[in-house]
């Protein structure tokens, strides 16, 4: 045989080979796709089960009662979602490791330090029986998919030949735990600012962790404030974790604002929420409508957790975001010289809490550690490297540790028909600390900060404090009644982006980790703009991409390049892009691309001589008070900062620190993209990737990520579209989902949920939301299920022992 037909041979069955494997891959894939018509059997059903999936995939429950509504949820969550709801899991019991290998296991450490899966068995025991037969019925829902699909697991489980585990109610109470962590600020601020505080002193940590200034507007007036009450009856392994789960770091936040009829061209309210969260695949969220007697609610749970968390019924709608509520504490504990198990309380030595406790990897190792206990809560300094690093005994306090029953909160708020039951169900939720704004359909309006936040003794909270001295300890929470709150306010809407909630005054200390006041600004002015406003005005504010953030700071920008009588040419450049620039974060604008790009390296100019590397990075984790930081200093705060301490011979200022950056910006984006300007596009350096876990893998990376997709946008946009500056200029944290809710028309509901509704790859609706997330389009969600089992495709969900007994008859037949 000659070389040439030896060649074309190999050729041959190489290609027959890849032809073989793709097909059996194709195959593998295909029969783990979720079942979207006919019928299937599911054990522990009592009555039959309708499931309407409209064209984008959104399924729509129709049961006879409860149980099964629950049940069915469960269910058709796993269909979509059971590789997601395995990690979360794994999370929830510290036993990623399990699954990922060695990688994971210090992820699997921190977990079980914090106790979650502990935690959610002691919430679930003191749940309301109703909370606890609607947790049962979600949990059966799923262990009856997981029972059902064996054998056709997702390609995920395939790939790492692993088999999902049956769910426990404690791993529904405790992810609702898990999730209110991720939100949770403290673990990046408290530490960081004590760190700062022991290296430069008080009065310079003070500058940077500063208050947020009394002329930067707030949810509540003190004329709303007055009426209110007038109407009131861990370092790697943190951020690993929020890697593994998708989360990805810091910094979540949101918008939501509601208008009353007054300001609406219907003259009925309208409704608008988009959470800030990491940008996964798949989303956090999972859309939903959930009917039976009784309710009748559409929106978006969350994938672990029954009930619609986000949304609308047919009388109430509502939306959340963070109230960036300090609502943990760092004790720095006194440790017994002559006995490592003690610690100091007051006067007298008491025991830790000591537990042998091990990790268990993919590979069968066993890895052993000890876990300690406080009476204020877990020992965190062993698995935050920040804190190891000073050798001090360091354990937490946080609300999300105390006991309540969100479920049946969400359970109430589902089947509110009027603005009070609304708020009778907000008594119920407790953590994490939530803004939420609400209507009705008899035209109130309303808002109230919800959640636990604690009275403090002694001390503020801003910095860890001595875990010895009795004082240091929490006096409760801040009342219900007490909480800031405002019902049908004379503006005729309220408007929250995670900004401070109420202006001075207000008794109580909520938290001083706001964000910059950029969105809540805007939002302001686009819903102050006109007297009367639609649905249209409302998907306009959501994909608002103008910054009053960089406004403010281009005007201190092009002022100083104003002065200069003779400008290089980088700085010409510049000038000619920011000055005539509208401060619209447009994916195509190169004036954009030069501000973000100077942005970032402003702040290491002003900030990494004083901090050094680690301190700075820690800094930047949380990016709030950087950019609070610059905003004040430039409007006339300190000063001092701007000087390089490294330089001993030289002063810099405000002026020379900006002219540097900007001219390290322009350098670097030639560098990157060529001299010539108009191609310094800014979605060319800020994309967006909705990465899956497995999507590290390049190989796997064209399966499983969507993206990278061009972006606009920015830190500070409403339309947010937020990096990690410690990472510029990839985008991590954005609208999680969308939505708008309009009264005059309760039987649909605009929204978009990114990348898609099913995580399966060949599943049509994998990544059908992600393009039009990306370009500004919404989907109609329908809540008419008449229309929709019309539209869509019908699966019926009958119970295990009623087609057991219909087989015989149809045989007979």
């Amino acid at each position: 045989m000659t070389v040439k037909k030896l060649l074309a041979a190999l050729f041959v069955l190489f290609l027959a080979f890849v032809l073989v494997s793709t097909f059996f891959s194709y195959r593998l894939l295909k029969k783990s796709l979720p079942k979207e018509k006919g019928t299937l059997q599911v054990e522990g059903l009592q009555q039959p089960v309708h499931v309407y999936r409209d064209a984008n995939g959104i399924p729509h429950i129709v049961a006879a009662n409860d149980h099964d509504l629950y049940e069915a949820a469960g269910f058709v969550t796993a269909q979509d979602r059971l590789w997601q709801l395995e990690l979360i899991r794994l999370a929830v019991r510290g036993e990623l490791a399990t699954m990922i290998g060695d990688t994971a296991r210090h992820v699997d450490r921190m977990m079980r330090t914090l106790e979650f899966y502990t935690l959610g068995q002691t919430l679930f025991d003191r749940a309301s029986e109703k909370s606890k037969e609607t947790i049962s019925a979600y949990v059966a829902g799923i262990n009856a998919f997981i029972r059902q699909a064996k054998g056709r697991y997702p390609v995920e489980f395939v790939l790492l030949n692993h088999e999902p585990g049956l769910w426990t109610p404690a791993d529904v109470t405790g992810y609702g735990r898990l999730m209110a962590w991720g939100l949770s600020l403290s673990w990046y601020v408290e530490w960081t600012a004590e760190m700062i505080r022991e290296k430069l002193g008080s009065a310079r940590a003070a500058e940077l962790f500063g208050d947020y200034p009394p002329n930067w507007p707030t949810i509540l007036s003190k004329d709303d404030l007055k009426m209110a009450h007038s109407l009131a009856p861990f370092d790697k392994a943190n951020r690993d974790l929020r890697a593994f789960l998708g989360w990805r770091g810091s910094g979540f936040g949101s918008n939501n604002w509601v208008v009353s009829g007054q300001k609406s061209v219907t003259g009925k309210p309208l409704l608008a929420n988009d959470p800030h969260l990491a940008l996964a695949n798949p989303s956090v969220w999972y859309a939903l409508q959930l009917t039976a007697p009784g309710v009748d609610v559409t929106g978006f749970s969350l994938v672990g957790a029954p009930g619609i968390i986000l949304g609308h019924n047919r009388h109430v709608a509502w939306g959340f975001t963070n109230v960036m509520a300090d609502d943990a504490d760092f004790f720095v504990e006194k440790i017994n010289p002559a006995d490592s198990s003690q610690y100091r309380v007051g006067q007298h030595w008491e025991k830790m809490t000591i537990v042998q406790d091990s990790v268990v990897s993919r590979s069968g190792k066993i890895f052993l550690f000890t876990r300690r206990k406080t009476r204020h809560g877990p020992v965190v300094s062993d698995i935050n490297k920040l804190m190891r690093q000073t050798g001090r005994v360091v354990s937490l306090r946080w609300t999300g540790q105390d006991i309540s029953d969100e479920t049946d909160a969400i359970y109430e708020m589902n089947r509110a028909a009027t603005a009070k039951e609304f708020v009778k169900a907000l008594k119920k939720y407790r953590s994490p600390a939530q803004n939420i704004v609400f209507a009705d359909d008899r035209g109130n309006i309303g808002y109230w900060c919800t959640g636990a936040i604690p009275i403090r003794s002694d001390f503020s909270g801003a910095y860890p404090v001595d875990g010895s001295n009795p004082s240091h300890k929490w006096q409760g929470t801040i009342p219900f009644d007490r909480l800031p709150h405002v019902l049908n306010p004379p503006e005729g809407f309220v408007a929250t982006a995670n900004n401070r909630v109420t202006p001075r005054g207000y008794p109580y200390r909520i938290s001083n980790m706001w964000e910059p006041p950029s969105r809540v600004q805007r939002i302001r002015e686009r819903l102050t703009a006109k007297e009367k406003l639609s649905e249209l005005d409302f998907e306009n504010i959501q994909l608002d991409v103008l910054s009053p953030f960089a406004r403010e700071i281009t005007g201190h920008v092009v002022k100083i390049l104003e002065k200069q009588t003779k400008r290089s040419p980088d700085l010409e450049i510049a000038y000619r892009y920011l000055k005539g620039w509208d401060f619209e974060m447009r994916g195509e604008s190169t004036a954009a691309a030069i501000f973000q790009v100077f942005l970032t390296h402003f702040l290491r100019n002003t900030f990494h001589d004083e901090l050094g590397d680690t301190l700075y990075k820690a800094f930047l984790e949380f990016g709030a008070f950087p950019l609070r930081d610059v905003q004040r200093f430039l409007a006339g705060g300190t000063q001092r900062w701007f000087d390089d301490v490294t330089t001993k011979t030289v002063r810099e200022t405000q002026s020379s620190q900006i002219l540097k950056s900007l001219s390290e910006a322009v350098r670097e984006l030639k560098q990157k993209f060529g001299d010539k300007p108009v191609k310094w596009r800014w979605d060319k350096l800020h994309t967006m990737t909705f990465r899956h876990l497995l999507g590290s893998q390049a190989m796997l990376s064209r399966i499983f990520n969507v993206g990278p997709l061009p972006l606009g946008g920015g830190l500070t946009t409403v339309n947010n579209a937020r990096y990690q500056l410690n990472k510029p200029y990839d985008c991590w944290v954005g609208p999680s989902m969308r939505m708008i809710v309009d009264f005059s028309d309760l039987s649909q509901m605009k929204m978009i949920l990114p990348p898609g509704e099913v995580e399966h790859p060949l599943s049509p609706h994998f990544r059908d939301q992600a393009e039009m997330w990306v370009n500004g389009l919404y989907i109609d969600c329908r809540s008419d299920v008449r229309q929709v089992k019309e539209e869509g495709k019908t699966l019926l969900l009958q119970p295990a022992a009623q087609v057991r007994e219909a087989r015989p008859q149809a045989s007979e037949k």
